[in-house]
């Protein structure tokens, strides 16, 4: 199986750095909807580096600011979701 996120056009990377990059869900459940990832495959968040799991966590404090500047006010009945869980703001 090919990884379709090894084959993404450049377009879709909204932010990144040399191990990490966040990318706008090509299927949104909500607007704004963002993935962001290892670059490195990995089978989960405790199988990535110390130094990925940070890339990981500034490139999230990074597109949620960018997030909030574009999506504030937030789109009244919207729900904000994190690592798949429900958070309700």
């Amino acid at each position: 199986m090919t990884c379709p996120f090894c084959t993404l056009p450049g377009e879709r990377v909204i932010a990144e750095s040399s191990l990490a990059l966040a990318l706008r869900d090509g299927y949104p459940v909500s607007p704004g909807h963002t993935l962001v990832i290892p670059r490195r495959h990995v089978a989960s968040w405790f199988d990535a580096t110390a130094e990925e799991r940070a890339a990981i966590l500034a490139l999230l404090d990074e597109v949620r600011a960018a997030l909030d500047r574009e999506l504030t006010p937030a789109p009244a009945g919207s729900t904000r979701r994190t690592a798949g869980s429900r958070a309700d703001r």
